[in-house]
C-alpha cells in the first residue's frame, strides 16, 4: 500500500507535519464548524444558544434543560441526560461567552463585573458521586479572573495550566507567546467547540503528564502557571 496523502490537524500536529513533509505530501485539515459532525454542530448550535441567553441576561435554568431537550430529543426523566450535563453545557457557553470578551481582566475593579454575570446564572446545586469523592468543581469565573489577574500574564508569556477544566481560566487570559493546558477528566477537557485563547495552543492527552521538555520542540518551560486552588483532592494510581 502506498499512501499518496496524510490529513493532519494544525492544532496540534505541525510539528509532525513539518518532520514528515518531505517523504508525503501533507495536506492540512482545519477544525471549524464545517466540517463538524451533525451531533457536534447541534451541540456547537446549543453552546451558542446558552451563549446568547448568558450575554444578553436572559440564561435561566428553564431554558437551559429546554435547551438540553432539544438536543437530547427528550427530556432527563429517562436518562437521556442529567443536571451535570446541563451545567456542563451551561459552563461550556460561560467560557465561550468570557473568550470573546475584548476586554479580559487586568484590574481587580473588573471582577466585580464578572461577579455580578455569574450571579445571575442558575445554580449548580446537584453533583455527581465522582465530584464529591474528589471534590471537583469548577473554578467560579470572578475567581478565575483574579487568577488571571494576579499572574499578570504578558505577551512573551509560556502559560501553562495543568488543571484547565472547562477553560474558564484561560478563556480570560490576553494573548500570550504559548500556551499548554492540560486536563484529567475528559468530561471536562476543553474541546474545539469552545475557541482556545489566542497564542499558540497545546493541549496535552487527558491523563498525559505535561512534558516540559521536549528535545524536538526545545525549551517550553512555563514562565507563568495561573491555576484554581486544589479543588480535586489526589487520586491515588
Amino acid at each position: 500500500m502506498r499512501v499518496k496523502e496524510c490529513l493532519y490537524d494544525a492544532w496540534n500536529a505541525t510539528e509532525s507535519a513539518q518532520k514528515l513533509s518531505n517523504k508525503i505530501e501533507m495536506v492540512k485539515v482545519g477544525m471549524t464548524v464545517a466540517n463538524f459532525s451533525e451531533p457536534m454542530k447541534k451541540l456547537d448550535a446549543a453552546i451558542t444558544e446558552i451563549q446568547h441567553a448568558i450575554a444578553t441576561g436572559l440564561a435561566n435554568k428553564q431554558r437551559l434543560f429546554e435547551t438540553m431537550r432539544q438536543l437530547c430529543g427528550e427530556g432527563s426523566a429517562n436518562g437521556a441526560w442529567s443536571q451535570r450535563d446541563a451545567f456542563d453545557l451551561l459552563e461550556a457557553a460561560l467560557t465561550r461567552h468570557m473568550a470573546g470578551l475584548l476586554n479580559k481582566p487586568q484590574m481587580l475593579h473588573q471582577i466585580s463585573k464578572i461577579s455580578a454575570l455569574i450571579e445571575a446564572l442558575p445554580t449548580h446545586t446537584v453533583r455527581s458521586e465522582d465530584q464529591i469523592r474528589f471534590q471537583q468543581f469548577s473554578t467560579p469565573a470572578d475567581l478565575a479572573a483574579l487568577a488571571v489577574v494576579l499572574a499578570q500574564p504578558r505577551a512573551t508569556d509560556i502559560v501553562l495550566e495543568p488543571s484547565a477544566g472547562n477553560g474558564l481560566l484561560v478563556a480570560q487570559l490576553p494573548r500570550v507567546q504559548a500556551l499548554y493546558l492540560n486536563e484529567l477528566d475528559e468530561r471536562k477537557s476543553i474541546s474545539d467547540v469552545v475557541p482556545r485563547p489566542v497564542g499558540t495552543r497545546k493541549v496535552a492527552p487527558n491523563g498525559t503528564p505535561m512534558l516540559l521538555q521536549d528535545p524536538d520542540e526545545g525549551d517550553y518551560s512555563p514562565s507563568s502557571i495561573p491555576a484554581n486552588s486544589a479543588h480535586s483532592r489526589a487520586i491515588s494510581a
